[in-house]
C-alpha cells in the first residue's frame, strides 16, 4: 500500500468498495469530502480498477474480513471504517471489532441481527468511552426504511391532536446481488418469524391468519398493493415509546415471491445456487408485474380537534444500490462535520436527528413528499 500522510481522522476505509454499494460510497465521499479513501476488498485488481478514475486521493488495498491480521492492517490506517462487504450473516461484527481495536468510527449498511449485537454487546461501554460512533443498519433497508417513518412522525405530532394508526409499507423489487439475496434468505430463515406482528398501544401483538396480509390502495403510481406483515426490529424501541393504538409495518410483495421465499427457507440451504436462482427469478417476476422501483409509504390517520385527517408520506427511488450507498456516505459526512455526535453503538435511526438527515438525503437526490388530506406539507 502507498504511504498515507494525511491525519488518520481524515482517512476513510471502505471495505467491499468495488461492490454495488461500495462504489456508490466511494464516489459520493470523493465528491463531498477531502478525505483520503482506502478502498479495500479481496480482489486487489478490482480495487485498482476502481481507483484508476479518481487519482491519488483514492488508494487500493487488499483486505480479507475473515483474516484478522490483514483486516487489522487495513483498519489501523483509517479514522472511519465503512463495511460494505457481505454476506452480513457471515461477516457479523468482525469488521466492527477491528475498527474498535484501532479506535475508528464504524458504519455498516447491513442488518443488525441478534448475533451481531451479541458479539458487540461486551464492547458497548468501550465504544462509548473511546468517543466512537458505531452505526449499524445504516443503508436503505434497513436504515432509511426505519428512519423515514420516524421523520414522518415529527409531522404527525405537529398536525394531529391524536393518532389512531400508523402504517408503513415498503417494497424494493430491484435486481438484488447474490450476497443480498443470501442475506434475505438467511434473515427469513432465522428471524423472519419475529417480524410477524404489529404493535397496539406499545404492546407486541402477533399476526394471525386474518391480518397477516392486506390489500391497500396507495398513492400514484403505486395503486393497489398486496402487503404482508414484516415489522422492522430497528423500529421496535421507537414504537414501544410511542404507544400508538396501532403501528404496523408491511412489505409489498407478490404471494408467489412470498411462497418461494418460504419454500427456500424451509427446504434449502442459504448458500445453494438453486436457492439463489429461485429467489432471483421470483423477485424479477415481481418487478415485471409490479412497479420497477423501490418505495416506502407511511400512512398516519388521526384527528385534529373533531376532524379526522390522513397524512401520507411517499419516498421513491429507482437506483437500488445508489440509495443503499448514499445513506452511509451521508452518515460519514455528518460524523466528520460533527452533526452526528452520539457516542456508542446504535442503529442509524437511533443516532441521527431525522429532519437534518432527511434534508441531506434530499440534497443528494432522494425524492420524498408528505401530504395532509392531499395538500403538500
Amino acid at each position: 500500500m502507498e504511504t498515507v500522510t494525511m491525519s488518520k481522522t481524515r482517512i476513510i476505509g471502505i471495505i467491499g468498495a468495488y461492490g454495488q454499494t461500495g462504489k456508490v460510497v466511494v464516489d459520493e465521499l470523493f465528491k463531498t469530502t477531502d478525505c483520503i479513501l482506502l478502498v479495500g476488498g479481496r480482489n486487489l485488481e478490482k480495487a485498482q480498477e476502481l481507483t484508476a478514475k479518481y487519482g491519488d486521493r483514492v488508494i487500493p488495498q487488499y483486505v480479507d474480513v475473515f483474516n484478522p491480521k490483514i483486516l487489522s492492517e487495513f483498519c489501523q490506517n483509517a479514522g472511519i471504517v465503512i463495511n460494505c462487504s457481505g454476506p452480513a450473516y457471515s461477516v457479523l461484527a468482525q469488521v466492527a471489532l477491528s475498527a474498535l481495536e484501532h479506535k475508528c468510527h464504524y458504519i455498516d449498511p447491513a442488518t443488525a441481527s441478534e448475533p451481531y449485537w451479541t458479539r458487540l454487546e461486551p464492547y458497548k461501554d468501550e465504544i462509548k468511552s473511546q468517543s466512537l460512533t458505531f452505526l449499524i443498519s445504516s443503508g436503505w433497508v434497513p436504515g432509511l426504511s426505519d428512519l423515514f417513518p420516524i421523520y414522518v412522525d415529527t409531522y404527525a405530532e405537529k398536525y394531529f391532536d391524536s393518532i389512531d394508526s400508523f402504517e408503513v409499507y415498503i417494497a424494493d423489487p430491484s435486481e438484488w446481488s447474490r450476497v443480498g439475496i443470501q442475506d434475505i434468505i438467511h434473515y427469513t430463515k432465522k428471524y423472519g418469524h419475529e417480524g410477524l406482528g404489529i404493535f397496539k398501544y406499545g404492546q407486541w401483538t402477533p399476526a394471525n391468519v386474518f391480518n397477516f396480509s392486506r390489500v391497500v390502495t396507495l398513492p400514484q403510481p403505486l395503486k393497489k398493493q398486496r402487503a404482508f406483515v414484516n415489522f422492522f426490529p430497528e423500529l421496535k424501541h421507537f414504537v414501544k415509546q410511542k404507544k400508538y393504538p396501532e403501528f404496523g409495518v408491511y412489505t409489498a410483495i407478490s404471494p408467489w415471491a412470498i411462497m418461494t421465499l418460504a419454500y427456500i427457507s424451509i427446504f434449502m440451504k442459504t448458500e445453494s445456487d438453486h436457492a439463489y436462482h429461485m429467489m432471483r427469478a421470483a423477485l424479477k417476476k415481481d418487478k415485471q408485474r409490479n412497479n420497477p422501483f423501490g418505495w416506502e409509504v407511511v400512512i398516519v390517520k388521526g384527528k385534529k380537534g373533531d376532524k379526522k385527517q390522513q397524512l401520507i408520506a411517499k419516498l421513491t427511488q429507482d437506483k437500488h444500490y445508489w440509495i443503499t450507498g448514499i445513506v452511509p456516505a451521508i452518515a460519514t459526512q455528518m460524523i466528520l462535520s460533527g452533526q452526528i455526535s452520539a457516542k456508542g453503538s446504535f442503529c442509524l435511526s437511533e443516532a441521527v436527528e431525522p429532519i437534518s438527515f432527511m434534508k441531506e438525503l434530499a440534497k443528494a437526490g432522494v425524492q420524498y413528499d408528505i401530504t395532509l388530506d392531499g395538500v403538500p406539507c
